[in-house]
């Protein structure tokens, strides 16, 4: 009995020392920064724990939200206070490529952001508009290609000359606005204009190397660098980006956080920053 009664203890201590769920559970790495802006999209805050997020954010450094919202409350002015303690800014995120051709949307919304601003106290008010409108989601795009270039380059000087001296202005662009448009009367490179007309121009560099990012987005580094203007290179994290060197899914925090820092040396005489699309796929990412 004795016999029996060791090796019953014996193989209860070897399960126990052999349980993997004894080990313990490893902290999520932390970005660490090594530009002054990091920003972050959220495009859809309806059932967040922002505590949660929140403490994630700040944990990684974030200073700007793209925040989406048509809900000019209480709510957001909660919520934009709550940010601007945290010293982070938080911006008017809106995008529709239909504001291209029909502005009755973008003007309504306006309306409702500039009564906002001026009924509210500094630490509740947004920091600028941040728009994300483009032209490629049109069902016509392919067969109006042209067109509908020169159609959003009429929106964004619109829109600039309309609302430029009441906010900044934001413009998120693909990294493929190569394309010749008529500006002001002259021939010249779509994203040259953009970056001319808006405040900040962000690039969806979306790629999942630091080499690719750079090679994709240089030529608008180097003119925002003659402009004077800031740029921010946005990465992706979501799942549902085409091609699997398009979004940072597969690769994880880690790695994105390296190939980050690796853009340093391209980018550290220009005036950047790095954004994230988006909070939930950020969060989700795995270490």
């Amino acid at each position: 009995m004795k016999i029996k009664n060791w090796v019953f203890i014996l193989f209860t201590l070897c399960i126990i020392g052999c349980d993997g769920d004894s080990s313990p559970v490893s902290e999520p790495p932390v970005f660490q920064k090594d530009t002054g802006l990091l920003g972050v999209w959220c495009w859809d805050d309806s059932n967040l724990n922002w505590n949660t997020y929140f403490d994630f954010i700040v944990k990684n450094g974030v200073t700007e939200i793209y925040y989406s919202s048509t809900d000019f409350s209480e709510r957001t002015e909660i919520f934009i206070e709550k940010a601007s303690h945290n010293n982070i800014k938080v911006f008017f995120l809106t995008g529709k490529y239909e504001y291209i051709n029909d502005r009755s949307g973008i003007i309504g919304l306006m309306d409702n952001f500039i009564l906002y601003q001026n009924g509210t106290t500094n630490t509740k008010k947004f920091s600028g508009v941040h728009l994300d409108v483009e032209p490629q989601q049109h069902p016509e795009f392919s067969r109006r290609y042209g067109e509908l270039l020169q159609d959003y380059i009429d929106f964004v000087v619109w829109f600039c000359s309309e609302y430029k001296t009441q906010t900044s202005i934001d413009f998120d662009i693909p990294f493929w606005f190569d394309d010749e448009i008529i500006y002001k009367s002259q021939n010249i490179k779509l994203y040259e204009a953009v970056i001319t007309e808006a405040s900040r121009v962000f690039i969806m560099s979306y790629r999942d190397k630091s080499d690719e990012i750079y090679d994709i987005s240089k030529d608008e580094i180097n003119f925002a660098k003659l402009k004077n203007k800031q740029i921010v290179l946005g990465v992706e994290t979501d799942t549902s980006a085409e091609g699997g060197n398009i979004t940072f899914f597969e690769e994880g925090k880690s790695y994105m956080y390296n190939e980050i820092h690796k853009l340093h040396p391209f980018c550290k005489t220009a005036d950047y920053g790095i954004s994230i699309h988006h909070l939930r796929s950020w969060y989700d990412l795995r270490n």
